[in-house]
């Protein structure tokens, strides 16, 4: 469903590289047409459990949250600061974190949005236009390995449909075998 093991190493290198603190994984559902909080990486040392918890136990609607406005515009949202957000549902809990500024961009395949990534900083932080730039190739890249991942996924379901398939007719065969002796 996800982007499989390599997506907290991707979400730490990140992290690191842009001085922030949290990564979130949102998913659409397209059944139905919210948004899954489905993994997060965070820092060792940050002590954000709340948050995560809350994080993950949260679907949001097109336009709500961060997420949910990343998926309504298709492109980059910078908050540089959670606390004043009117359109955080989970400021609460990102405050009591240590956490400030968000950063959210679309995971694409062509013109389809598969999901939004978030991070998170404790520190204020003006937008950064080439830092959004950066992140929206990101994303677009994000996108072309989960729709690889997920069609791997189908093949290897596929593939072992068939060989399932496969052992039912063997057994068939020998059983049709053994009943004309």
């Amino acid at each position: 469903r996800t982007l499989g093991g390599g997506l907290p190493r991707i979400f730490q290198t990140m992290c690191e590289v842009l001085g922030w603190q949290i990564a979130a994984l949102w998913l659409v559902d397209q059944r139905s047409t919210l948004l899954s909080c489905v993994e997060m990486w965070r820092q060792p040392v940050v002590e954000a459990g709340a948050f995560e918890t809350v994080s993950l136990r949260t679907t949001l609607s097109r336009g709500a949250g961060l997420p949910g406005r990343v998926w309504e515009k298709g492109e980059p949202i910078w908050i540089p600061d959670v606390g004043v957000d009117a359109n955080f549902p989970r400021a609460e809990a990102a405050l009591r974190a240590g956490l400030r500024a968000a950063v959210g961009f679309p995971i694409l395949l062509g013109d389809q949005i598969l999901g939004v990534v978030e991070c998170f900083s404790h520190e204020i932080h003006q937008p950064d236009a080439e830092l959004v730039k950066a992140l929206a190739t990101i994303g677009r890249q994000m996108g072309q390995f989960l729709e690889r991942k997920r069609a791997e996924d189908r093949a290897s379901a596929y593939a072992r449909q068939l060989e399932q398939t496969n052992r039912e007719l063997d057994a068939a065969l020998i059983e049709a075998q053994a009943a004309t002796k």
